[in-house]
């Protein structure tokens, strides 16, 4: 702690495993959730399909008229770790957020 330039007894804060969110990923493997934006085509379709298999343990659903609070509501009750939404633009996917739970 004394090597550190701009690190003193002052500004350096304690850890705590509650502000750790990756601390329990050694007891149990991610579970992740991915969707799509509202309306896909069959490009981002296809491109949700093929994530669904390069990312291991996670799930595909489709999202319909769901509102992203609804999407976060369902991860946190299912114990997903985490949330990935797809987007597109004229049919190019092009975009991805990806959200860790519970706090992301």
């Amino acid at each position: 702690m004394k090597d550190l330039e701009y690190d003193d007894a002052n500004t350096l804060l304690p850890y705590n495993v509650m502000d750790d969110e990756y601390a329990n990923n050694k007891y149990y493997e991610p579970k992740i959730l991915i969707t799509t934006s509202r309306t896909p085509s069959q490009r981002l379709t296809q491109f949700q399909k093929e994530m669904r298999i390069i990312f291991p343990n996670s799930v595909r659903i489709n999202r319909g008229n769901t509102v992203i609070k609804e999407l976060v509501k369902v991860c946190q009750e299912n114990q997903f770790s985490d949330l990935i939404i797809l987007h597109e633009n004229r049919g190019v996917p092009d975009g991805m957020i990806i959200s860790h739970m519970p706090y992301g």
